[in-house]
């Protein structure tokens, strides 16, 4: 009946049964379970009707990107396993997509030689026939079939830069020993590793944007990415050698600001969330926070690093509470400032123009008991009573000595009032509930509220200037979808 032309052929019924569904705006839920059953005909339905299937969808639907690649993938999820797409349909997938606006998607789908093909790797009528909706399939392991955003991305930065052609070869190499091998995100992120370990920060700065400006929302950086990018930024930061190398120094344009690179990480939490709400999050978790914050502290910006603490307050179900670890990054940055800071001040006869003497006050201490104060446990000490403080303030505060190292006599109970830790906690002598122990956010805060209003060179800077600059970091670090609210 179908050769006499009574009957049409499945490919005819299709598109006719999704134009008439087409006509009452269904969810792509209900299209994908229209075209589903279809699909698994496989002797009826081929690579030409798929095509014009996407044309069709392509043309009725908003935002159709990520379903045409869900149907492509549901495709090929009824193919054999060593089924590839044909040049052709690749590309006319790509065009569909540049059609449609989105650019960064026809780029996985462009026929290049050089691009691995879409390979089932599971067994792919059971994992298409367990998915009772769009939502199922796109956190099913059929994700896996597309073709990273990636793999392209070092042929491209070897073009514009030469000195980078090193990686491209490499790949090349690596795949004839792994033809499975593919450029993905965990590809991307070890070479990163490898590379902060070679110093080679340049270039990690480099992948690292080709990676933001590539991503998609089903393969984006995560914690490892950022928190990688953050160790390279503390190392450029706190090497004094780059800042002399003359030509071979790294410009300032070439290292990414840890608040731009924050906002990033951000912006990727966001996005990851918005298409799994009920997923946890793989961008944004206490380690990665902890590299931002070191990075921020390395580069002296008490502002930024007050705006990462804050996040404990906003991101509860990723963050939790800080730990005695968050303590400790945050004491220890400043207590090695104050180190290097200390022995310069007796050479000036006003040496308020230094970060330490406002931050610590010693305009109140008389010039003779400067060179006299202890940068060991009383020091820790003294920085911790910054956090106990309820008003930002620069005036001096008096710590206890701890004789012997043990400090056994000095009184600590206000520091456990407040959920901080101890002094002696912070620098390793005594733990109680090991470097995961939750502790307080607002003592942190504090600490940094004064770090900042001492950045202000001059001792008589205002509360005001801290809140227009915590405002600025905020405006830098924090995109607008995460959240808007007021600084208290």
């Amino acid at each position: 009946m179908t050769r006499d032309g009574f009957l049409p052929p499945l490919p005819l019924r299709t598109r006719m049964q999704v134009t008439k569904l087409l006509q009452f705006s269904p969810s792509k839920s209900a299209l994908y379970r229209l075209v589903r059953p279809i699909m698994a005909n496989t002797e009826a339905f081929r690579e030409p009707d798929l095509c014009e299937l996407l044309h069709l969808f392509a043309d009725s639907l908003s935002s159709p990107s990520l379903f045409i690649d869900r149907v492509v993938r549901l495709f090929l999820a009824y193919q054999p396993p060593d089924y590839h797409l044909s040049p052709r349909t690749r590309k006319h997938i790509a065009l569909l997509h540049v059609r449609v606006g989105n650019k960064r998607h026809s780029y996985r789908w462009t026929p290049d030689p050089r691009l691995p093909q879409l390979q089932p790797q599971v067994d792919s009528i059971r994992a298409v026939s367990s998915a009772q909706s769009l939502s199922d399939l796109v956190t099913s392991p059929l994700t896996s079939y597309a073709p990273s955003p990636y793999a392209t991305l070092l042929d491209e930065l070897a073009l514009k830069d030469p000195s980078m052609a090193e990686y491209p070869a490499a790949v090349s190499k690596m795949q004839k020993e792994m033809p499975s091998l593919v450029p993905n995100l965990e590809f991307l992120n070890a070479l990163l590793a490898n590379e902060v370990v070679r110093r080679k920060y340049r270039a990690v700065f480099a992948i690292y944007r080709g990676m933001m400006s590539t991503r998609s929302l089903s393969d984006m950086p995560d914690a490892t990415t950022f928190s990688v990018v953050f160790r390279a930024i503390a190392r450029v930061q706190a090497s004094a050698a780059h800042r002399r190398r003359g030509r071979h120094a790294l410009q300032s344009a070439d290292i990414p600001h840890p608040r731009s690179v924050y906002r990033d990480m951000l912006t990727c939490h966001a996005e990851y969330l918005q298409m799994r709400p009920t997923a946890l999050t793989h961008t944004f978790d206490r380690a990665v926070l902890h590299r931002a914050l070191a990075a921020l502290l390395a580069m002296q910006d008490y502002p930024g690093a007050f705006m990462a603490i804050r996040a404990f307050n906003y991101f509860k179900s990723s963050l939790d509470r800080p730990t005695l670890a968050t303590y400790k990054i945050v004491i220890k940055a400043l207590r090695e400032r104050i180190l290097r800071e200390l022995p310069q001040l007796a050479l000036y006869v006003e040496p308020d123009g230094f970060w330490a003497y406002r931050f610590l006050g010693l305009e109140y201490l008389p010039r003779h008991l400067r060179g006299s104060l202890r940068t060991d446990l009383e020091m820790v000490h003294r920085l911790l009573v910054f956090g106990s403080e309820s008003r930002t303030n620069l005036e001096f505060v008096d710590a206890p000595s701890y004789p012997f190292g043990e400090g056994s006599k000095v009184d600590v109970e206000v520091f456990k009032q407040l959920g901080m830790p101890t002094p002696l906690e912070v620098w390793g002598v005594r733990t109680l509930g090991g470097p995961e122990r939750r502790c307080a956010v607002l003592p942190l805060e504090r600490i940094l509220r004064r770090a900042t209003l001492a950045s202000f060179k001059t001792m008589y800077s205002t509360r005001g200037q801290t809140s227009e600059a915590l405002k600025e970091a905020k405006m830098d670090m924090i995109p607008y979808r995460v959240y808007s609210q007021p600084i208290s």
